[in-house]
């Protein structure tokens, strides 16, 4: 599976297709021509979508400057480290099986957008349109409030100054730091964007009242955490700013959208929304 960009896109493409097909109860190739009539007759969401390419271009613009006009000399890593001392590299060391690696690499690169995609798709699919502006809204949000950290508060990877921990990835992902790495900076470690974006997508399951989705996108969520830590990412740190950032996100998010007026049918929409 992880033997190029493209085998890893073709699982990304097939996760999403089961996790559409498992959580609506439908075929999924269905929810997807549903989907793509919705984004012919609703403009908004082609407006959500490019003000959101707009915030993940600003990300990338990031990691432009912090390469060639860095904005702060610090490094708060050994702040972390002393913090934490021995905890991640314990984890690391009681639990690593070349089995758990493969698994959690598999959770990290391969059903972490499967279900972000998944997600969006089952809100346009049932003119949930609140939560489709919900969706967008939030990723901007986490976005736009991490990279100022990412800026001027940057966090090296665990790996990087914890001696007891390895970078795992690689052992099943070869070709992750010359594929996938550009997309994120070494040092862009707090707060922990996958651990912000996959709960907060887990939050907004549970506020649209999609009893499979928002317990799938939990059990998801709770795996990419996880393997931001058994992985050597993330500082356990990082991972709680990621819990506080998508709470701050969703509930913002979920907040400024107008609640719906009716349910759309086989939906259960929880009291707060009625």
């Amino acid at each position: 599976m992880f033997h190029s960009m493209f085998t890893i896109t073709l699982a990304a493409v097939i996760s999403f297709l089961l996790l559409l097909g498992i959580a609506t109860r439908r075929s999924p190739f269905t929810i997807v021509f549903g989907v793509v009539q919705q984004l012919v007759k609703q403009r908004y969401i082609l407006y959500y979508l490019l003000a959101t390419l707009g915030i993940l271009l600003l990300n990338k613009w990031e990691l432009h400057i912090e390469q060639h006009t860095p904005l702060t000399s610090n490094d708060f890593t050994s702040s972390f480290y002393l913090l934490e001392g021995a905890i991640t590299g314990w984890l690391q060391q009681t639990f690593q099986t070349s089995g758990l690696t493969y698994f959690f690499t598999f959770i990290y690169v391969v059903l972490f957008p499967a279900m972000m995609v998944a997600g969006l798709f089952i809100y346009i699919y049932h003119r949930q349109d609140y939560l489709v502006k919900a969706f967008f809204i939030t990723i901007m949000l986490n976005y736009a409030i991490a990279i100022p950290f990412y800026l001027w508060f940057p966090v090296n990877e665990v790996w990087v100054m914890h001696p007891d921990v390895q970078f795992l990835i690689p052992d099943a992902y070869p070709l992750f730091e010359t594929e996938y790495r550009p997309m994120s900076g070494l040092d862009n470690c707090f707060p922990s964007l996958h651990t912000s974006l996959s709960i907060s997508i887990a939050l907004l399951a549970i506020a649209s009242g999609h009893r499979l989705w928002k317990w799938i996108s939990s059990i998801i969520a709770i795996l990419v955490v996880i393997s931001t830590n058994y992985l050597g990412i993330h500082w356990l740190i990082d991972i709680a700013g990621g819990f506080i950032l998508a709470g701050i996100a969703a509930m913002t998010a979920l907040r400024v959208v107008h609640a719906p007026q009716s349910q759309p049918q086989g939906v259960l929409i929880p009291e707060r929304h009625r």
